[in-house]
């Protein structure tokens, strides 16, 4: 686990490439959808070699992980974010590639394609260009052994069951990002044209942003179990809900052009995507998978956001 101040950035490094986004290709159509994703504060850049990741402005525990096209391959790293990070490890001083850091410890590190190294530092001659704004020794960052409570200890004595200490907290977020491209042929030209009343020249090459919008909610759960009076402290877990809405594409028109037919790669959800992840450490096992439909008319991102 990674311990980090509020609005820290990480710049992480690949040891072996891995792809950051899948391109799928229809037609006109170029769609690109990131395979990095962030449950808690935001990716900033990523390519096959590097993702630069910003914490939030809340205290929590966040994670950062990557998922293969097929979705059978996942692993990823938690971030600890503290007022004033405290890890009971100095962070050790390794080089890779021509920077000075430190390799991460992973979840699902056995399914990785790659180790994650941070990077902290340049040396005089690095191997890899460095992402944008990359500063060295930026930051106030340790590694620290997740070997501890997420939250206070219960100070009760206790007599002879399990329990559990939690705590909820909600974060907002908002992003725009590269969706994909349109490169206009005659076809789509004359689509466009007799259905929407748009007029493109046949080769222009257009960039298609979307505007993305997500709640998550973190449920942060420490295990307990009452030994010789007092309660022993077994294991963690997180919980992760996210609801994505999409805002909107620039331009405005392509979910018209969607819905129209015209259109066939690009993603228009009419509710909002809702997900769920957890994470566990030691004897604190995540709760069974539930069905995210869990009868007619059920809605949980309207029950997480009252919307």
């Amino acid at each position: 686990m990674i311990i980090a101040s509020k609005g820290e950035t990480l710049f992480f490094m690949t040891t072996l490439s891995v792809p950051a986004y899948q391109e799928t290709t229809a037609g006109a159509e170029v769609v690109r959808r990131p395979l990095w994703h962030a449950l808690g504060g935001r990716i900033l850049y990523m390519t096959e070699e590097w993702v630069v990741y910003r914490t939030p402005n809340m205290e929590g525990i966040y994670l950062l992980y990557w998922e293969s096209t097929d979705r059978r391959q996942r692993f990823g790293v938690l971030i600890r974010v503290k007022e004033h990070p405290i890890g009971d490890q100095t962070l050790p001083r390794s080089e890779f590639a021509g920077y000075y850091g430190a390799y991460v410890p992973l979840i699902n590190g056995s399914e990785a394609p790659t180790a994650l190294f941070l990077a902290r530092a340049r040396t005089k001659k690095p191997d890899r260009p460095a992402p944008p704004d990359f500063m060295d020794n930026q930051g106030n960052i340790d590694i620290d052994l997740p070997l501890r409570p997420i939250l206070p200890r219960p100070n009760r004595p206790c007599q002879g069951n399990n329990r559990t200490n939690e705590s909820v907290q909600i974060e907002n977020a908002q992003w725009r990002e590269l969706a994909g491209t349109l490169t206009i042929d005659a076809q789509l030209a004359a689509s466009l044209r007799e259905l929407l009343g748009i007029s493109v020249s046949v080769g222009t090459t257009i960039n298609v942003y979307a505007e993305w919008r997500r709640v998550v909610r973190f449920r942060m759960v420490d295990c307990y179990r009452c030994e010789n009076g007092a309660w022993r402290w077994v294991g963690s877990r997180v919980e992760y809900e996210t609801c994505t809405y999409l805002e909107g594409y620039t331009p405005p028109w392509i979910c018209r052009a969607v819905d129209l037919g015209v259109l066939t790669n690009f993603i228009c959800p009419k509710e909002p995507i809702y997900d769920k992840n957890c994470v566990s450490i030691g004897d604190c096992p995540c709760p069974p998978n539930a069905p995210i439909i869990v009868g007619p008319g059920y809605k949980p991102c309207s029950k997480m956001t009252g919307e």
